[in-house]
């Protein structure tokens, strides 16, 4: 009987962290109500895991891959945090674009608004100015990723859904299949479990990351 516990406890030793934390606390109420026209904290918990995950310069996600949920503040498991995925079983992969390529997948983010679109991007390492009065396919005014301006010809690492990177919701016009170079062979929701799991509070930025300035 002692062995059988000794082995039931070095097991215990070996399991990766999130599996052993299963509660985070959630500091306000959230949900995904405005998800299709603006930025969201809930969502941008999840870029910001891929991101992390990948360790890119940048992360995407388009709307459609969300769900329409809402979590109540407090208490609560990292599984009620992941719901708000739509396809938690998708996997990380890494798209090598140019910056005019980036642009271009922004002013089709930002096509439809006021509109409600889900190829609207979440995203996490950058920050995306636009006018909200300008003609459609005419709208960014300027993308930033960490503190510099994107350069048209220069190339930046985008974290992202395989099937986004693939080309759906129409971004198939914007990059080829050809420009996935990484896969991470991690699941959406296995890099969210290992992103909170040394956090004792969601991580929630509030600051739009999203801007339209008329």
């Amino acid at each position: 009987m002692r062995k059988i516990v000794m082995l039931m406890v070095g097991a215990l030793m070996v399991l990766p962290l999130w599996a052993v934390t299963q509660t985070i606390k959630n500091p306000q109420n959230i949900n995904t109500d405005n998800i299709l026209t603006e930025s969201n904290q809930w969502a941008q918990v999840m870029v910001d895991s891929m991101r992390s995950q990948a360790k890119t310069d940048a992360a995407f996600l388009a709307a459609g891959f969300f769900a329409d949920v809402a979590l109540p503040a407090g208490d609560i498991p990292i599984s009620d945090v992941i719901k708000v995925l739509q396809y938690p079983d998708d996997q990380v992969v890494v798209l090598t674009l140019r910056g005019e390529q980036i642009k271009a997948a922004f002013e089709r983010s930002l096509g439809l608004l006021p509109q409600r679109n889900s190829a609207f991007l979440q995203v996490s390492g950058m920050k995306v100015e636009y006018n909200p009065k300008a003609a459609s396919g005419s709208r960014v005014t300027s993308i930033t990723i960490g503190d510099r301006d994107i350069v048209p010809t220069e190339q930046y690492t985008i974290a992202t859904s395989a099937p986004l990177a693939r080309g759906a919701l129409g971004y198939f016009r914007i990059w080829e299949k050809s420009q996935i170079t990484r896969n991470t062979e991690q699941t959406i929701e296995e890099g969210v479990k290992g992103f909170l799991a040394d956090k004792k509070t969601l991580p929630l930025d509030n600051k739009p990351r999203v801007i339209g300035k008329p």
